[in-house]
């Protein structure tokens, strides 16, 4: 099997030898069995593209299942991996026209593993702790969606950039040194970053960026599911135990998981059979 034949023909030969491993007895007993025998039925395409995967243990790495997952997030972005200096959002987009390319159905998903694979554990916990103080890896990283996840990842990869230029440089090198800027007529930074351009600490997205360039723009809130601001700067109130459903949401009805639940209590539609007032009245009785 060639790199180009790898491409090709991945899922025809992936369910091949599913169909052929299931054929035998006891056949999910040993994983690591398994592994090693699709490593050795690929060959060294199989074996070189193998070699590239980052494992949490020594283990998975002849995990079959594991690997299964692997080389089929391998087929679907076709080896893809963010570059040093690659724009985030950039990156995401084209990830995005790859999952949309081969039609698959569960894209953010396997976005959000591909990212999670790739990014520094330590520093993105420090970036969102910024926004979200609260915030655990990895529990509530796979809460963000990926504008979240995009915004978050910038932060910290983009935190060298010269606040003059946009650029990356020592101190002291900065091009914008001396130059006048056309916007504002002041000295020493670029029309880009210009003050008069750039908004500090956005009112919708929590960082910096030029007017108009908003990260958040369009973007559908997960707290109260309005557009335009990420959750972290979301300033609808929140219910902490919503009488119909018992549950924590912003304070919007439509939000409710219990606006078209029928109570078992009662047989009324808008709340959960807990939180039915007829039992709290025979409870009483």
């Amino acid at each position: 099997m060639t790199e180009e034949e790898f491409f090709k023909t991945w899922y025809i030969w992936k369910n091949d030898f599913l169909l052929f491993k299931r054929t035998f007895i006891g056949a999910n007993s040993d994983k690591q069995q398994w592994g090693n025998m699709l490593l050795n039925l690929m060959g060294p395409i199989g074996q070189n593209i193998h070699s590239a995967f980052t494992f949490n243990s020594q283990s998975e790495k002849e995990n079959i299942d594991i690997l299964i997952q692997k080389f089929d997030e391998y087929y679907i972005f076709s080896g893809r991996k963010k570059l040093p200096l690659e724009n985030v959002y950039e990156y995401i987009n084209e990830l995005e026209l790859m999952i949309k390319e081969k039609n698959v159905t569960n894209g953010e998903e396997l976005i959000r593993k591909k990212i999670f694979t790739e990014i520094n554990k330590h520093q993105f916990t420090n970036a969102a702790n910024n926004v979200i103080p609260t915030f655990i890896f990895s529990s509530d990283f796979n809460k963000l969606t990926l504008k979240e996840i995009a915004f978050i990842w910038k932060l910290y990869t983009d935190s060298d950039n010269c606040t003059r230029c946009d650029g990356i440089h020592s101190p002291e090198k900065c091009p914008s040194l001396g130059k006048q800027c056309s916007k504002c007529n002041e000295w020493n930074h670029f029309p880009k970053r210009c003050p008069t351009n750039y908004i500090k600490n956005c009112y919708y997205c929590g960082g910096n960026h030029i007017y108009r360039k908003c990260p958040a723009f369009n973007e559908i809130c997960t707290k109260c599911q309005k557009r335009n601001h990420f959750k972290w700067k979301c300033q609808s109130i929140q219910i902490p135990q919503c009488r119909f459903c018992g549950l924590s949401h912003a304070a919007n009805r439509s939000l409710c998981t219990a606006k078209n639940n029928i109570c078992s209590n009662c047989k009324l539609m808008g709340h959960v059979p807990s939180r039915c007032n007829k039992r709290f009245h025979a409870n009483r009785l």
